[in-house]
């Protein structure tokens, strides 16, 4: 998924519901999707973006694992460029 700025993100996810958060990030859930999306706190502070070095290859690690109790990542989120 790929935003084109900070507010487009802020926006998508104020319509989703809060699942859980934690040193990391917020999980959100998109009922119309059935989708859980992970918003590292990076991204929720001002000017901070441009700092966040995320990558992709560690994200997507444990990708191919299926498993009903918990949910693994298929996919990154692109803020402005950044992961």
């Amino acid at each position: 998924m790929i935003f084109k700025s900070r507010a487009e993100l802020l926006l998508t996810i104020s319509n989703l519901k809060i699942i859980g958060s934690g040193a990391h990030g917020t999980c959100y859930y998109d009922l119309n999707s059935n989708l859980v999306y992970k918003i590292f706190n990076e991204f929720l502070y001002d000017d901070i973006i441009e700092e966040c070095t995320y990558e992709k290859d560690k994200i997507m690690r444990f990708s191919n694992i299926k498993t009903k109790t918990f949910v693994f990542p298929s996919d990154v989120i692109y803020v402005n460029n950044y992961i």
